[in-house]
């Protein structure tokens, strides 16, 4: 007969001493096998399983968080450099069409003026690394020439500003922050470039596209560059005016619109090719005698002095105006005082001798007897200083007036006067140019040995004689 299992004692089931009949109540279990009981390690074991489980899990949340973040980092990089690339084409494609103007574009709607009207300023090109004398140039730049053409009421033009691409970064920071903070800054442009063009340097100029392509591939720092664009690509289409201003010189406020309304009336008889137009007569802004301290009392802001000269080209305002049509490689170029004397009648457009013949407008007297040249003699068109940072250092001192020359002790008020009125100079401004001059007057002068005859700058003798003896305290 089969064993019944059931009857079998269950050795595995449960871990106790004692057994139990039918019908009686099972003993309590003693402490020892309660101790032993398989449940606390069962939860430990869930406990560490949980653990483990936690901890896999956050492993991964941050394995999937440095793997999103890696990701995003690549999406950008791609999205920045794609955005470079684009920038980079469209620049290049602007770059040259301003060389190669497409025959379909709309250059009429693109730049509205009859004429495009170009300012051109040269700062320490070819002088990087001379930072007093640059800070003496800045203070007349601020001083005389920025104030100057602010007040300018004919306002539709280009200012171009070239430094030298290496200038001190303090100085170009200063200069840029003057440009940004005035009131025509979108057409003042701060060009990194060392080229010239016109009177007295490269042949070309705006017309054709060679200045605007070296303008547009140098280092801008101010400016709305879409205006140098427009005005690039309407070049051939527009009457051109280029007008020289050196940085420590200024013009009359009305000198601009004045060569603009005769410009007009010349080129629109269409008798014209090209034309200059020139000041007659200006003021001269000096720091005193010899740079001395002797006047700072009676003119803390510096002294002043008239001067006229008839058929005679300076080079403050100093303007070159072409026709449309006309070639910019045949315009003939002359150093600013041999243009009077060289300049023939080439600029009439018939090949006829017009010797006798002077231009009747309304902005200039036309008594200087040169077809090719205008006198602007209605104001006194401009201000010039003289000091120790002239390249050719000429006219820098001036002798204070005595009590007994009443008539100039009179022209230092009437002067002033024109110059505040007129040009938008103040003497507070004029005080602190003058201070800076006076405390640091023998390192200018050093420096301005040093920067003598690099680039196109004044190689002279004499300059460097005078130079000198300021540097030794001669003078």
């Amino acid at each position: 007969m089969k064993r019944r299992i059931f009857n079998r004692r269950p050795k595995d089931i449960h871990d106790c001493t004692t057994t139990s009949t039918i019908g009686t109540r099972p003993s309590k279990p003693t402490s020892a096998s309660s101790s032993s009981s398989p449940l606390p390690i069962f939860y430990e074991h869930v406990k560490t399983h949980q653990t483990i489980h936690y901890r896999r899990k956050k492993r991964q949340t941050r394995v999937r968080m440095m793997q999103y973040c890696f990701t995003f980092l690549f999406i950008a990089c791609v999205i920045l450099y794609i955005t470079k690339i684009t920038s980079w084409h469209t620049q290049h494609k602007l770059q040259q069409e301003s060389i190669h103007p497409s025959s379909t574009t709309n250059t009429t709607t693109t730049w509205p003026h009859e004429t495009i009207h170009i300012l051109n300023t040269r700062f320490m090109q070819h002088q990087p690394h001379l930072p007093t004398l640059a800070q003496a140039r800045l203070h007349l730049f601020q001083t005389i020439c920025l104030p100057s053409i602010l007040h300018q009421t004919f306002v539709n033009f280009l200012w171009i500003i070239k430094i030298d691409p290496d200038l001190d970064v303090d100085i170009r920071n200063k200069l840029v922050e003057l440009i940004k903070t005035s009131m025509l800054s979108n057409r003042i442009f701060v060009v990194g470039s060392n080229v010239n063009y016109l009177t007295g340097h490269t042949k070309g100029g705006w017309r054709g596209g060679l200045e605007s392509f070296d303008i547009l591939r140098s280092k801008i720092y101010t400016g709305d560059i879409q205006l140098l664009q427009q005005a690039s690509k309407a070049s051939d289409e527009k009457i051109v005016l280029e007008t020289r201003l050196d940085a420590d010189d200024g013009l009359h406020k009305n000198y601009l619109e004045l060569v603009e309304r005769d410009a007009k009336l010349k080129f629109r008889s269409g008798k014209y090719d090209f034309h200059y137009w020139c000041m007659e007569s200006h003021i001269k802004w000096y720091i005193g005698d010899n740079g001395s301290q002797e006047n700072t009392t009676d003119y803390p802001q510096g002294m002043v002095e008239g001067e006229r000269r008839p058929n005679f080209c300076m080079t403050p305002g100093l303007t070159i105006g072409m026709n449309v049509g006309y070639d910019v490689m045949q315009l003939p170029l002359y150093p600013h005082h041999e243009l009077y004397r060289k300049l023939k009648n080439e600029c009439l457009n018939d090949g006829e001798d017009h010797s006798s013949i002077h231009s009747n407008t309304t902005t200039t007297d036309t008594n200087n007897n040169h077809e090719c040249i205008t006198f602007i003699n209605k104001i006194v068109s401009a201000v010039r200083s003289r000091t120790e940072t002239s390249a050719g250092m000429e006219e820098v001192s001036y002798t204070a007036p005595t009590e007994k020359e009443t008539n100039k002790l009179r022209q230092q008020v009437t002067l002033w006067s024109i110059l505040s009125q007129h040009f938008g100079i103040s003497k507070e401004n004029a005080i602190q140019t003058k201070k800076y001059f006076i405390e640091n007057r023998i390192e200018i002068a050093r420096e301005n040995l040093l920067g003598q005859c690099l680039g196109d700058h004044s190689c002279k003798n004499s300059t460097k004689i005078r130079l000198q003896k300021i540097i030794d305290g001669v003078v």
